[in-house]
């Protein structure tokens, strides 16, 4: 990763609870959704702030790479986001997380609640966790559900009494 100089002053940061809650999202956020006008839309494209390297070590970049780190992330993925709040609605798309459902709100309103900003860090700190690994979380949840319905096919389909009445919960 190119070194960058840091900034004069530490940027603003809270704790809560114990755990560091960036006002960096915050700015991350609000800087998005001054973009969103009307035939205009926000396209970050991959390299626009640099390049996200997962194998960098976190811990040895200074405050102002942490931030561009930061912004990467959650730039690139604000603009998979932003394509996703102008699909069609008739895809009824099955459902829709807290962070996807407050970000599409976001991009009509323009608002960034403190509860989003929250769940933006959040998103930002699974990444700062996984790093390289980012992926295996969707992995691990996808052969989960796989197993589960492997598991209750199995169970519809196998001969002999039910503990459980059939019809609770079953579809």
């Amino acid at each position: 990763m190119i070194k960058l100089p840091g900034p004069k002053k530490p940027l603003l940061s809270c704790k809560i609870g114990g755990w560091p809650v960036s006002h960096d999202a915050y700015c991350i956020l609000r800087a998005f959704s001054y973009r969103l006008e009307p035939g205009h839309d926000p396209i970050y494209r991959p390299g626009d702030y640099g390049i996200y390297d997962p194998k960098v070590d976190r811990a040895q970049l200074n405050e102002y790479e942490q931030f561009q780190e930061d912004k990467i992330i959650v730039s690139e993925s604000l603009t998979e986001f932003f394509i996703l709040s102008k699909c069609d609605k008739r895809w009824n798309l099955l459902v829709l997380d807290n962070l996807t459902d407050s970000l599409l709100k976001m991009f009509d309103t323009k608002d960034v609640p403190l509860w989003l900003t929250f769940a933006t860090q959040i998103y930002v700190d699974i990444h700062h966790v996984l790093r390289t690994d980012v992926k295996r979380a969707m992995t691990e949840m996808r052969a989960t559900g796989i197993r589960t319905l492997i598991s209750l096919q199995k169970y519809r389909t196998s001969p002999g009494p039910r503990l459980v009445q059939e019809t609770v919960g079953m579809v």
